[in-house]
């Protein structure tokens, strides 16, 4: 009776957990082997293709914010992941000749994201970049680190190499070339300029005490922003190269011959254009006075003086500006047979010094704003590790899974070969 009913009721549990356990081998084997499968699947196929290596960062350099170069050319931050930079990058270095550039660009394996904030309910940048590429392109997390800082730098080497090749001395070359004592004080005047407001677009974008080394001639010397501004603002304090326009205009100092008969030329057509000017003046007099005699004698009903009055107003105010410039010419002209070639050696003496001193002060700023550029250019990396690996399924979740799926598939096939066999076993002791 009670072996009927034990058949009738099935295996036990526990004699299925015996009958697993006696084929141990199997077991630890197949368990083991469905374990190791699933830790090389997770390494090599599932995170291969779902794994990204990610840079966050923001450049730092005066027009960043602005989102141009020094030069004034508009930065594009997704220019930094043009086929072209690749190139360049893998290029840079042997160590990155594994890695599948073509690939790597037309499949979109690598992008670049700019971050945004919210400021008073909209959405604007923030001046942050993410740049992300697929881990399968290359061999090491080291490797993808350099090869994404290489990229990311791709603005800075540019920014540098506009500074180096920028032109800070053209107003010297024009005046070099000028054959007109007028142009060439203005052509100073401009680099003074451009040499103070360079100084302080520096100053505003870093600080009065930023230290800088100024190479010249191979000398070193270091000192502050404000510093290097105060030597060129004290020289100009002292010396007022506005007044050799005053003394220019005083002595009528020409300094080629053939610039004399520019000047007649010149106040030839300013005399020509003062005569028009007084024809349309007493044109317009007369029409305004018929207009007059019309509104007295009944004739009109809607006079309209404004209009006149307006015309022969503006008319009247060229003319003294005209006669203004005339009367500098004039005195260019008559005085230039009158000058003392003494006098004009001195003041030629003036102005060659104010030119030596600019280029000597050009030459200063020239390797201050290409220094400040070079040690404050930067990539700012806004992560301690630089390189983030994103994306990934964790390995050890698959190998666990796998673990207990090996175990359980193990079990199914030993109770698949071994069960038929119990059960007849039982069959022929209970008979």
């Amino acid at each position: 009776m009670d072996e009927n009913k034990r058949e009738d009721e099935g295996i036990s549990l526990i004699e299925l957990i015996h009958m697993i356990f006696r084929r141990k081998w199997i077991l630890l084997g197949f368990t083991l082997g469905i374990f190791i499968l699933s830790i090389v699947f997770s390494s090599v196929v599932l995170n291969r293709n779902k794994e990204y290596y990610s840079v966050t960062f923001s450049l730092e350099y005066p027009e960043s914010s602005n989102y141009k170069y020094p030069d004034g050319t508009s930065f594009n931050y997704r220019k930094i992941i043009s086929y072209d930079n690749l190139v360049l990058a893998k290029e840079s270095n042997q160590k990155y000749k594994n890695i599948d550039i073509d690939s790597l660009f037309e499949t979109n394996s690598i992008q670049i994201a700019e971050l945004t904030k919210t400021v008073n309910g909209n959405t604007v940048p923030n001046g942050e970049y993410t740049l992300a590429a697929k881990a399968k392109y290359f061999n090491s997390k080291d490797i993808a680190k350099e090869f994404l800082s290489e990229l990311t730098n791709v603005p800075i080497v540019k920014v540098n190499e506009i500074m180096a090749n920028m032109d800070y001395d053209s107003n010297l070359s024009n005046y070099s070339n000028s054959t007109v004592y007028d142009s060439q004080i203005n052509y100073l005047v401009t680099q003074r300029d451009f040499i103070i407001n360079g100084y302080n677009n520096l100053i505003n974008y870093y600080s009065n005490g930023l230290m800088v080394t100024s190479i010249k001639n191979d000398n070193d010397k270091t000192k502050t922003l404000k510093e290097y501004l105060s030597d060129v603002e004290i020289y100009f304090d002292n010396n007022k190269i506005d007044s050799l326009k005053s003394e220019l205009e005083a002595n009528g100092y020409v300094k080629d011959s053939s610039y004399l008969e520019t000047i007649v030329l010149r106040r030839d057509l300013l005399i020509k254009e003062k005569e028009e000017n007084e024809k349309k003046i007493e044109a317009l007099t007369l029409q305004l006075k018929n207009l007059v005699n019309d509104v007295y004698s009944g004739s009109s009903l809607n006079p309209s003086y404004e209009s006149f009055n307006t015309q022969i107003a503006e008319l009247t105010t060229t003319n003294v500006e005209l006669d203004s410039q005339i009367e500098i010419l004039n005195k260019y002209i008559n005085e230039s047979g009158n000058v003392s070639v003494s006098d004009k050696l001195a003041f030629e003496a003036k102005l060659d010094n104010y030119y030596k001193a600019l280029v000597e002060f050009t030459n200063t700023y020239k390797s201050v704003v290409q220094a400040t550029y070079k040690e404050n250019s930067v990539v700012d990396y806004h992560y301690n590790s630089v390189v983030i690996l994103e994306g990934s399924v964790k390995t050890l979740y698959v190998a666990i899974l796998g673990l207990v799926g090996g175990f359980v598939v193990a079990s199914v096939i030993i109770l698949i070969m071994d069960l038929p066999k119990y059960k007849k076993n039982n069959q022929k002791i209970t008979e």
